[in-house]
């Protein structure tokens, strides 16, 4: 691989013009020196409508996940197999199509069900996503993405499963189970 940002594969020129960073920065796989870094500094922003890359890793960073997300959300599930799986209502980001996945070699899966699984870092323990066995659809962690707690709270989900014991002050959308289960039927 070249000294050039422009081929860089890790997304560094993206994230280093939304943080405002191209002085500060460097890609981490080139090794590209702050100053080389105004190079590439791109003549215009990106545009408002364009899809965002972010990214999120796990807590000892040997998985990282990477997808495009216009407007991410926070959604939250309270089935009984998610609080059971994360000690509480599991907060993600939704997606519909397959992120991009590096340190794969540490991703585990457990088939939490005939539809979906769960999936978690060998190395750490962190839960990483639930998905779909069919289709593309995945309920990323949100605790994975810095900037989650700068995302709206928009949607509850099994919400007639939820305990007593807790309830948010955001108003949200909410639907039952079985609300959920015909929409993917």
């Amino acid at each position: 691989m070249g000294n050039d940002l422009r081929s860089c594969d890790c997304f560094c020129r993206i994230e280093a013009w939304k943080a405002r960073k191209y002085i500060t920065s460097r890609c981490h796989k080139l090794m590209i020196q702050p100053l080389e870094l105004l190079n590439y500094l791109p003549i215009e922003a990106p545009m408002a409508n364009d899809k965002s890359m972010i990214h999120g890793n796990c807590l000892c960073g040997a998985v990282s996940i990477s997808l495009q997300q216009h407007k991410p959300s926070i959604s939250a599930c309270h089935c009984g197999i998610c609080r059971n799986w994360s000690g509480g209502p599991f907060l993600s980001l939704e997606s519909h199509e397959t992120p991009v996945i590096e340190g794969e070699e540490h991703v585990r899966s457990y088939a939490s069900s005939e539809w979906a699984e769960r999936s978690f870092c060998d190395v750490c323990g962190t839960h990483l996503f639930y998905k779909l066995k069919a289709g593309g659809f995945h309920a990323i962690s949100a605790g994975l993405f810095k900037d989650s707690g700068n995302w709206p709270f928009e949607l509850q989900v099994f919400i007639d499963d939820k305990p007593d014991n807790y309830t948010f002050a955001n108003k949200t959308r909410e639907m039952t189970g079985e609300e959920v289960v015909k929409l993917f039927s």
